[in-house]
């Protein structure tokens, strides 16, 4: 049995779900499209998806989730879906050929592109660690610029681009299974020192690869999630982890 699930916060072309999805988490309450609203807190999100997946996912069905949300919240499903949670779950992503199912084969034998990895120290004796995935666009430069205007202190900036960059770089959710992997193995295999620190995550690309991701963070240690503002050309922190509470 399969049943189509839709965790929302946007409005704007999501008309397609009416019709399509049977249950629906809208986070409308909580947050104004990319902005909390008054009162509200990033902890209200994580304690609303975890919600939902308590009471209404059974490991017993497979579930298609369409994320009309930002990034953040899409890292936060796949985190509280991750394998201990039993349940069966394929994000479904818009793409320029429609939405479609980007479940992951590990048997495929097809080779995708990979990520160019380049790391840089920036600040010697710190424990934090800032990541930058660019994969619709570089983002390099503005997660540098971020970094330095807001003073944070960051020991290894770690960057993971695609050559190709483009709304089509990730090809189905097979690839974006394998580039979550890819990033996982980097964060994983990060000196002890910065594992006490902050894990500062920037990302440019589809909610498929950021909900892989945030299946595979539990290990991750401190993370904290950052949204572009595309008005003020600049980044601000969302959601943070560990969460209290968390399963």
């Amino acid at each position: 049995m399969t049943v189509n699930s839709n965790i929302k916060s946007f409005t704007r072309n999501t008309e397609w779900l009416t019709n399509w999805a049977s249950d629906v988490l809208d986070l409308a309450d909580i947050l104004n499209q990319r902005e909390l609203r008054p009162g509200k807190s990033w902890e209200d999100v994580f304690q609303s998806v975890e919600q939902f997946v308590s009471s209404r996912l059974d490991y017993k069905i497979e579930y298609h989730v369409a994320l009309e949300t930002l990034l953040s919240v899409s890292f936060t499903v796949g985190r509280i879906l991750n394998p201990k949670s039993g349940i069966k779950v394929i994000p479904v992503q818009k793409t320029l050929d429609g939405c479609i199912d980007w479940k992951r084969n590990d048997t495929n034998e097809l080779e995708y592109s990979k990520f160019v990895i380049s790391e840089e120290v920036l600040c010697n004796g710190e424990c934090d660690m800032a990541v930058s995935i660019g994969i619709t666009q570089d983002i390099n430069g503005d997660v540098k610029d971020f970094i330095e205007n807001s003073k944070l202190k960051i020991c290894l900036y770690k960057s993971f681009s695609l050559e190709d960059f483009g709304t089509d770089a990730v090809k189905n959710g097979t690839h974006a299974w394998q580039l979550a992997k890819q990033i996982n193995g980097e964060i994983n295999r990060r000196p002890g020192t910065l594992k006490k620190g902050i894990m500062h995550l920037f990302i440019a690309g589809p909610h498929s690869l950021m909900f892989y991701l945030g299946m595979q963070s539990m290990m991750y240690g401190k993370i904290q999630i950052y949204e572009f503002n595309r008005n003020e050309n600049t980044y601000y922190p969302t959601i943070s982890f560990p969460q209290k509470g968390e399963l």
